[in-house]
């Protein structure tokens, strides 16, 4: 059933970013306006990191919850990194407004159609934040460089990661990538692009021919959090260094009573989301903040990762105790004993 929202009011520099950025995507042709459109989402403007400039989104909730959606598949980043193993050249590239290089289909178009405080607008390009926009793109993509793929070219989105093991074969794989990026007609972003490194961060991640560890910008910005005063955020805390879990020695046990206590409250609350976890307040206890703690020291000892070798030797290790179980899995090769991974 169409869907046309509330007139919503925004700030003069909201207002004023809307007029200026829809007006430079009428004249680029990628949306038109459309008066009598059935179908309207509210446009939400919000600020870039760093607070400076702005970026549109739309509130595209309603007419997703319409959306049958595909089952597609976005890659798994943990196991697609290995494909980088004994890669020391690498290139970082990201594309100038990702999703709207992407062309809609036309009797898709309407039913994305926003509005702003002045118009309706209908695109004729991917809006992001459509169900479906991401999978889209990131297939799309992986079909156009697919010649590269995993062999010297890993994908996120709009984020591209290309490596090589020498530098003669990275300046050909880099010839190639380029040719790709011209004949499907992609723009990539100069500000946004680094032609050559010996180290990249990627996708949260520090890649280097040794192997991956995480940004210790990250790392610091965790540590310096002091203790929550809402569930929102412990719960957020927890949600960022589980996502580091991979490095963390022993990480469950030690954030265990936090997030004993996360599931505690939330159980009262009508939805585990972040805005309701934002408005419970809680008091850790001094066992609580000592395991706060002790996670974040965790994060500091946080190991760097080294790459599987497929030649090496597998060595599964266990342990058991009265509380709990342990198993981790080895790599032994001739020089040395790299732990791959653990449960």
């Amino acid at each position: 059933r169409p869907y046309k929202a509330k007139a919503r009011k925004y700030a003069p520099e909201y207002q004023a970013f809307l007029e200026t950025f829809n007006e430079m995507l009428v004249k680029l042709g990628w949306v038109y306006e459309n008066p009598t459109s059935r179908w309207a989402c509210a446009a939400l403007p919000v600020r870039k990191r760093g607070g400076g400039e702005f970026r549109q989104t739309v509130d595209y909730k309603p007419f997703n919850a319409q959306t049958e959606p595909i089952a597609g598949l976005m890659p798994n980043l943990h196991v697609d990194l290995e494909n980088v193993r004994g890669s020391n050249h690498f290139g970082l590239f990201d594309f100038i407004k990702g999703y709207w290089q992407l062309p809609l289909a036309k009797e898709c178009q309407e039913l994305l159609s926003y509005m702003t405080h002045r118009k309706i607008y209908t695109p004729k390009r991917v809006p992001q934040g459509s169900a479906d926009a991401a999978l889209y793109f990131q297939s799309t993509i992986e079909r156009c460089f697919a010649a590269l793929l995993y062999k010297h070219l890993l994908v996120w989105i709009d984020d591209l990661l290309l490596y090589a093991a020498d530098i003669d074969t990275y300046l050909d794989k880099l010839q190639e990538m380029l040719e790709l990026t011209a004949k499907f007609g992609f723009k990539l972003s100069v500000a946004k692009s680094c032609v050559y490194k010996q180290e990249v961060k990627w996708c949260g991640k520090v890649i280097n021919g040794e192997g991956v560890k995480h940004d210790s910008e990250r790392i610091q910005a965790l540590r310096s959090m002091p203790y929550p005063t809402n569930a929102g955020e412990l719960q957020q805390f927890l949600c960022s260094t589980n996502w580091m879990r991979d490095s963390i020695v022993d990480y469950a046990r030690l954030a265990r009573p936090l997030q004993d206590t996360l599931d505690k409250v939330m159980a009262t609350a009508s939805r585990r989301t972040k805005r309701a976890a934002t408005g419970i307040p809680i008091a850790l206890t001094v066992q609580e903040c000592a395991a706060y703690d002790a996670v974040k020291q965790a994060l500091a000892d946080a190991a760097t990762l080294a790459f599987p070798k497929p030649d090496a030797e597998m060595v599964l290790l266990t342990n058991a105790s009265d509380i709990g179980w342990h198993t981790a899995s080895a790599k032994c090769g001739s020089e040395t004993r790299h732990l791959a991974s653990s449960a």
